[in-house]
């Protein structure tokens, strides 16, 4: 609302003197982290491939992240874990 509000009613609120890109990074169960950066597309991104494909991988592994759980039927039975959020 404060960049509305800054170019459509003219309202000095600083919102300029911010980072231009602001990003929420979805960590997964409905946590996130927000990261402000001076560019897009961020400098130091790593660009990978990614291919669609019906069957089990281990991608995860190879990513070097750990998957929240081993099934659907396991993620169903898994309490809700509370929101973090990291600024």
């Amino acid at each position: 609302m404060r960049y509305f509000d800054y170019w459509l009613k003219g309202v000095t609120n600083g919102v300029m003197d911010e980072a231009p890109v602001r990003v929420q990074v979805r960590t997964g169960n409905g946590a996130h982290f927000v990261l402000n950066e001076s560019e897009w597309p961020i400098a130091r991104t790593r660009y990978r491939l990614w291919y669609l494909d019906a069957r089990p991988s281990d991608w995860q592994t190879m990513a070097g992240v750990t998957p929240c759980c081993a099934s659907a039927k396991a993620c169903l039975q898994r309490k809700a874990a509370p929101n973090m959020t990291r600024t």
